[in-house]
């Protein structure tokens, strides 16, 4: 997952994992690994959908450990601020509500203001 906007659609999305603060529809699954320990902000602001996100360290699935999560930090939209280790893989969920639709993810470098 590089850093900047990424679209994507949880349309027709398996529906297998659900994060600890909500998300009940289908889901997307990205990979992001960093060359340093950072911190990062991820949000889905701009999404036509109402979306959670969450976070899985180390491994992704339905058993891996959930370390973040969030659903509505503003209207319907989430948002949260991972602080990434450099050897560390963690697995980024955008969950939606219902039949799901499409939904922006945007990655910056720095804490969520």
């Amino acid at each position: 997952l590089p850093l900047g906007l990424t679209l994507g659609t949880t349309r027709d999305a398996p529906q297998e994992m659900h994060g600890e603060c909500g998300g009940h529809g289908g889901e997307r699954v990205y990979r992001l690994a960093v060359g340093h320990e950072m911190a990062v902000c991820l949000d889905t602001f701009g999404s036509e959908i109402d979306t959670v996100l969450y976070v899985h360290e180390g491994r992704c699935g339905a058993a891996a450990d959930e370390i973040l999560c969030n659903d509505d930090a503003e209207g319907l939209q989430s948002r949260l601020t991972l602080v990434a280790d450099a050897d560390t893989e963690y697995f980024v969920v955008v969950d939606s509500f219902g039949d799901g639709g499409d939904f922006t993810l945007e990655v910056t470098e720095g804490p969520c203001p």
